[in-house]
C-alpha cells in the first residue's frame, strides 16, 4: 500500500473492546447507536495517477522516521527487510542507503512501477498488507509500515494483520510502524468540524482552495455518517485526500495490547515531533504515534 493511508476495508466494524492498561482518561464522542457499514473509496484512482506518484515521491520524511531507521541500521544490514506500503519510496530510499535488502509491497501498481524504476536494488510487488500469505515465515529481520498505512485495515481486521506481520518476522526481529492516535485532541476536533475553506493570498491559490473545499464537502457528506467512536479506538473521516478516506485511530494502551496479543514486545513510542514518550506522558498533542516493537519467541 502506498506510504500514506488507504481506504478502510468493506465490512461491518467489529465491536471488539480492548481494555486500556492505563488509567489515563480518553476524551471521546458518544458511542455510535448502531454499527456502521464502511465503504471502500476507489483506491486505484486515489493512488494510481502519475500526479499522485509524484506527490508521494516528494514527501518529506519526518525526523522521527529518519531517527528510527538510523537506530535500526545494524539490523537492516543483516537480512531482508519488508516495507509495507512502500508508496513512491520515501522511506525505501533511506532503508536502501542503510544497506537493507528491501522487499517493497504496495497496493498501487503505479507506485510499484515507480519504485522498480527508481530503486533497482530493491524488489517490489503489488500486494495487500492484509494478506501476506505469499511471504515465507520468518523471512524478514525488520518490517516497516510507515505513514500510518496500517490504518487502512478495519478494527476487525487488525488482529489478523498484526498476526500476519508477526509470522513473517524472524524471532527477535524488529517492527517499526506509525498509526493514528485516538487520544489526539486535534484529530478529534477535525473529525467533528470537517473541511474548512482557507483564505489564500492569490486568486489562483484561492480557486484551488475553493475546488478542494467543494470536493472535501462532498466526500465528507458521504463518509461522516460512518464515523465510529469507542473508548480505545475510532474510525474517523480525516483531511487525507480531500476528506476522501476513513482511518482507524487507536490509543497507545490499546496498541500495546494489540502488539502483545500478536507476539510482540513494545520497545519505544515516539510522538510525531520525535519526542520519546514514557508510559505516563501525555500524547494528546500528537495526531500519530510511532512504535518500535520486537518479535518475541
Amino acid at each position: 500500500m502506498s506510504g500514506q493511508a488507504k481506504p478502510a476495508a468493506t465490512g461491518t466494524l467489529a465491536q471488539r473492546q480492548v481494555k486500556p492498561t492505563s488509567s489515563r482518561s480518553v476524551s471521546h464522542q458518544p458511542r455510535s447507536p448502531h454499527p456502521k457499514q464502511p465503504v471502500t473509496p476507489p483506491e486505484r484512482s486515489v493512488y494510481g495517477s502519475r500526479l499522485r506518484v509524484r506527490d508521494y515521491a516528494g514527501r518529506a520524511l519526518k525526523p522521527v522516521e529518519r531517527a528510527v531507521v538510523a537506530r535500526l541500521r545494524p539490523e537492516l544490514a543483516r537480512g531482508r527487510v519488508l516495507e509495507l506500503g512502500c508508496g513512491a519510496g520515501a522511506i525505501t530510499r533511506i532503508l536502501l542507503d542503510a544497506g537493507a535488502d528491501v522487499v517493497g509491497v504496495d497496493l498501487s501498481p503505479a507506485m510499484v512501477a515507480h519504485c522498480r524504476s527508481e530503486f533497482p536494488k530493491g524488489s517490489f510487488g503489488v500486494g495487500d498488507l492484509r494478506d501476506l500469505s505469499a511471504h515465507p515465515t520468518g523471512a524478514y529481520v525488520v518490517v516497516v509500515a510507515g505513514a500510518n498505512v496500517l490504518d487502512v485495515a478495519s478494527h476487525a481486521e487488525r488482529p489478523d494483520v498484526m498476526a500476519g506481520i508477526r509470522r513473517v518476522i524472524a524471532d527477535d526481529g524488529s517492527f517499526y510502524f506509525s498509526t493514528h492516535n485516538r487520544s489526539s485532541t486535534e484529530a478529534q476536533a477535525l473529525a467533528r468540524t470537517g473541511p474548512q475553506l482557507r483564505r489564500e493570498t492569490t486568486v489562483q491559490q484561492q480557486v484551488r482552495a475553493v475546488a478542494g473545499f467543494a470536493i472535501g464537502k462532498l466526500n465528507r457528506r458521504r463518509l461522516v455518517r460512518l464515523q465510529q467512536y469507542e473508548d480505545d479506538y475510532a474510525i474517523l473521516n480525516d483531511p487525507a485526500h480531500r476528506w476522501g478516506l476513513l482511518h482507524h485511530y487507536i490509543t497507545r494502551e490499546a496498541e500495546e495490547h494489540e502488539l502483545r496479543s500478536a507476539g510482540f514486545e513494545l520497545v519505544d513510542v515516539w510522538a510525531e515531533n520525535g519526542d520519546r514518550l514514557a508510559p505516563e506522558d501525555d500524547d494528546s498533542g500528537s495526531q500519530e504515534l510511532h512504535y518500535l516493537a520486537k518479535a518475541v519467541r
